[in-house]
């Protein structure tokens, strides 16, 4: 934004236009759009990943923990093990298809 004005700075003292000054006042609040618009979108994703954060904790965890009691007491391949596991890794594809954004 700074490079900006100045190259608007430099042109308005080479140049002595006033074309260049309506040039330059008409790109800035272009730049500063196009942040504003970055900006959103970088707090979108941190809500999104928040959310899912959350989502996981409330949804997810509780089973993760089941299933490594469960594979404490009975080892890998046993049905309640087996069935827990299932359980866990299914909600956390749910909450990633609900949550789904470029950021992971």
């Amino acid at each position: 934004m700074q490079e900006l004005q100045q190259m608007i700075i430099n042109a308005e003292t080479e140049q002595g236009n006033d074309n260049t000054h309506t040039l330059g006042a008409q790109c800035v609040p272009l730049a500063s759009k196009a942040a504003f618009e970055q900006a959103k979108q970088i707090q979108k994703r941190a809500q999104c990943k928040a959310a899912r954060s959350h989502a996981y904790q409330m949804e997810s965890d509780g089973l993760a923990f089941k299933y490594l009691a469960m594979q404490a007491q009975y080892g890998d391949s046993h049905e309640q093990t087996v069935s827990a596991k299932k359980l866990w890794l299914d909600a956390r594809t749910a909450i990633q298809a609900r949550y789904c954004d470029d950021s992971h």
